[in-house]
């Protein structure tokens, strides 16, 4: 009968590293990773082959001076990475920085992702050694590259879009007197839109803070400077900006007309808050918009278009409270809508 194992079975791993060194390394490379070493105090860089070949050096170069190693990082790049380094070497945490390299062989640019920490000190508490891990995000990085492109082009064409209905609204205002009112409306929106498309663009369609997606809807109209935000460090996706940005549109244009932002002293708070998902329904954002130190309000008698859209998104509300209140002390308005997890 053979005798049971005494040691704990997650060391079995950890001993067959330490016999054996080399399977360390096997494995590490089968993962197409690179093991790196820096030696401060002789200043020397220790790595392996796999690593060496990913630098432009030759195979055997597993031990070269820090100069030559530095030499093989692309220039562009080598000021943010000493950078990096000075961290690392000042604060004892892991660090991670990718950088071009241009191997000799075949001449082409390459990305690397170089990770570590200290692992040593000397008597004096000075760093002596600083280790860990290399990888090629050349293809992550190439395929980046690829959608910035199609981003940037995708956004040039999408300003020449609003550029030509913007001139095309314009010219109907010239031949149609009577539709001047409307063409203002019309201009200011599609202002906001662009705007709005612009904060997209920067955050590559991602998540956008709801502070800076505020300040990009309202700044146009001059009011951004009156407005009290509380957002709780919430960001919307590409499309649940669209809609709040239009309807905060709509409730800044009817304040500078009739609310609290008509006069110079009137303000306005402006609350969101967040309430996570149910068994019933996904998660919903909860915007209160509340006018304070305008002139007295009542109810309008009819229904222009910012009224009639806010009525349109909110048709579903559950939390009970009324959509438009017309408070003779201000207008308040609340609202709820349903958003989309949004990708950071």
């Amino acid at each position: 009968m053979s005798k049971a194992s005494t040691g704990p079975s997650h060391l079995v791993g950890v001993n067959l590293f330490l016999a054996d060194p080399g399977r360390l390394v096997r494995a590490v490379e089968a993962a197409g990773a690179g093991l790196w070493e820096w030696d401060l105090g002789r200043n020397v860089v220790h790595m392996t082959s796999s690593l060496a070949a990913l630098l432009g050096l030759a195979p055997r170069a597993v031990q070269v001076p820090a100069a030559s190693f530095f030499e093989r990082v692309h220039q562009d790049d080598i000021a943010l990475f000493r950078v990096s380094l000075s961290e690392a070497l000042r604060d004892e945490k892991p660090f991670t920085h990718e950088f071009r390299v241009a191997p000799k062989d075949d001449g082409g640019m390459r990305w690397l992702s170089f990770r570590g920490q200290v692992l040593d000190r000397a008597e004096d508490g000075e760093p002596s050694m600083l280790a860990g891990l290399c990888f090629d995000v050349t293809d992550r990085r190439r395929t980046q590259e690829a959608y910035d492109l199609l981003n940037r082009e995708l956004s040039h064409r999408m300003k020449n879009l609003f550029s030509v209905v913007s001139s095309l609204v314009n010219m109907t205002s010239e031949t149609r007197p009577e539709a001047r009112d409307f063409v203002t409306s019309f201009q200011a929106r599609l202002n906001t839109f662009a705007a709005t498309h612009e904060a997209l663009v920067k955050g590559t369609w991602h998540a956008v803070p709801l502070e800076s997606l505020v300040e990009k809807a309202l700044s146009p109209l001059g009011v951004w400077d009156r407005i009290d935000i509380q957002n709780a460090n919430i960001s919307l996706g590409s499309q649940d900006s669209q809609t709040i940005v239009l309807v905060l549109h709509e409730l800044a244009t009817n304040a500078i007309k009739y609310g609290a932002l008509s006069n110079g002293t009137g303000r306005v708070d402006l609350e969101f808050r967040s309430q996570p998902p149910s068994e019933d329904a996904g998660p919903t954002l909860i915007m209160v918009w509340t006018e304070r130190g305008g002139p007295i309000v009542s109810a309008p008698s009819t229904r222009g278009f910012g009224i009639s859209l806010i009525e349109r998104l909110t048709k579903r509300q559950t939390h009970g409270e009324t959509v438009l209140n017309w408070r003779p002390d201000g207008l308040r308005c609340c609202i709820e809508l349903p958003i989309a997890p949004a990708e950071l």
